[in-house]
């Protein structure tokens, strides 16, 4: 099944590798230029050729001491901030195979202010447990062990649920049972800024340095601003497993007419 365009605002197909270790290509987002400036160090934040699916992709060897990241800086008249400001309804999906974090919570894919404080929403991992992250408290966590391996998450929040249900994480397709730590508020919406909120993928800033990496990949990442049904769940999940480099994807994408450009489209590996 193709992969929905209802009510998205972002996605990642992060699997262009033009210029190797030294390429500061962006993972090219799919529409409206909100890409994910790349910076490589050392070997440790680099492309992968995984030789099967997902075939290239980021890689990341080192949970310490490292400053790679990708980094988008949220702007308004954009589709994360003008959408997910305010929501209390999304969806964040990534694919992503992730062995350990940082001690003090490696960042997977997360939006984060750049002074180093908890994530505002988003993936993150310290060395045992998954963590998922709404306004700085862990809503959900999971267990890292039978973990490893490429896996397809969903995070479905709908925060006028009851506390429990307000976040809703799939693997694979099929729901998890995580430990329910911090419900965000009942009706609660996400908080977003254009000062200092960004992307950020597989580390995070505090004003003066990185270092909150992990130990895995990341191959493609969406944000929707919608609570998908389990239907969209699976056909989306079922898409992402077979292919998740050039997805098929149905449905116009229907922006503001200063977002739509027509000659920017994804860099897929050739």
């Amino acid at each position: 099944m193709a992969l929905s365009n209802t009510n998205l605002s972002a996605r990642w197909l992060i699997n262009e590798a033009s210029g190797g270790d030294t390429s500061t290509t962006p993972a090219a987002d799919d529409f409206s230029t909100q890409d994910l400036a790349l910076t490589f160090w050392s070997g440790q934040f680099s492309w992968i050729d995984g030789g099967g699916s997902p075939d290239i992709h980021l890689y990341s060897t080192s949970a310490t001491s490292t400053n790679g990241n990708g980094e988008y800086v949220l702007a308004s008249g954009k589709p994360i901030y003008d959408d997910l400001n305010g929501s209390t309804t999304i969806t964040f999906e990534i694919l992503c195979n992730v062995v350990t974090g940082n001690s003090s919570t490696g960042r997977i894919m997360a939006i984060n202010d750049n002074a180093g404080n908890n994530p505002t929403f988003g993936f993150a991992c310290d060395t045992s447990d998954f963590l998922f992250y709404w306004e700085g408290s862990v809503t959900d966590k999971w267990s890292l062990s039978g973990s490893t391996g490429w896996n397809v998450y969903h995070a479905v929040i709908n925060t006028a649920e009851a506390a429990n249900d307000r976040v809703k994480i799939y693997k694979n397709g099929s729901i998890l049972s995580t430990t329910n730590v911090t419900a965000p508020g009942d009706t609660d919406g996400l908080s977003l800024n254009t000062t200092s909120h960004r992307v950020y993928l597989m580390n995070r800033y505090n004003g003066t340095g990185w270092n909150r990496s992990i130990v895995g990949g990341v191959a493609y990442a969406a944000l929707y601003n919608e609570t998908f049904s389990t239907g969209r769940i699976t056909d989306h999940n079922t898409e992402l497993a077979s292919n998740d480099d050039s997805p098929a994807v149905g449905g116009a994408i229907v922006f503001p007419a200063e977002l739509f450009n027509p000659a920017k489209r994804p860099l897929y590996k050739r």
